[in-house]
């Protein structure tokens, strides 16, 4: 068993057990973890499938860890009320979920330094509320979307040599 899914086992049934009637959007089976932050814990493997009974949770900070593998497309299905999503510094690896958008609450999403390849998903776009973008050393490419280039700083993306683009100094071969 991870480490990660080993204090979510642990973790759950104190959840469960906190004294109080769930309100009407609670499950039984769910939690009330509001937040879950484990950063520099050493955690290994996956993302656990375990967190969609933390439907609760608003913060989950898994940053300095060795984690690997993708982003689990249904994260945001599993935590639809994250307000801060921060996986920076593991070995995650694979392209970045376009479901990530439906993570509609969205302040702060950090995902820099991994080994994300691929495109930035352009629903990205759709995060309204996101005030916070860090996507720097990864090894992301093609043009940065037009919303997201407007709205975040070069070092939102810096360390991606294959992005181009605004704000990012190299150019789009169509530029």
């Amino acid at each position: 068993m991870s480490p990660l899914l080993l204090l979510l086992a642990l973790a759950l049934p104190l959840a469960l057990a906190t004294p109080g009637s769930a309100s009407e959007t609670q499950e039984d089976d769910e939690s009330r973890v509001l937040g879950l932050s484990l950063a520099g814990f050493g955690l290994q493997g996956t993302v656990p499938s375990a967190l969609k009974y933390c439907r609760s949770t608003n913060i989950l900070d898994l940053s300095k860890n060795a984690l690997e593998g993708p982003i689990p497309p249904a994260l945001c299905d599993w935590l639809p009320f994250l307000v801060i999503l921060d996986l920076s510094g593991n070995r995650f690896s694979g392209p970045l979920p376009s479901e990530l958008a439906n993570c509609r609450y969205l302040n702060s999403l950090k995902l820099s330094h991994n080994n994300f390849s691929g495109q930035i998903p352009a629903s990205l776009s759709r995060l309204e509320r996101l005030k916070s973008l860090d996507l720097s050393e990864n090894r992301l490419d093609g043009q940065i979307p037009p919303q997201l280039s407007a709205t975040f700083p070069k070092e939102s993306f810096s360390g991606n040599p294959g992005l181009c683009g605004r704000p990012v100094s190299s150019h789009c071969g169509r530029d």
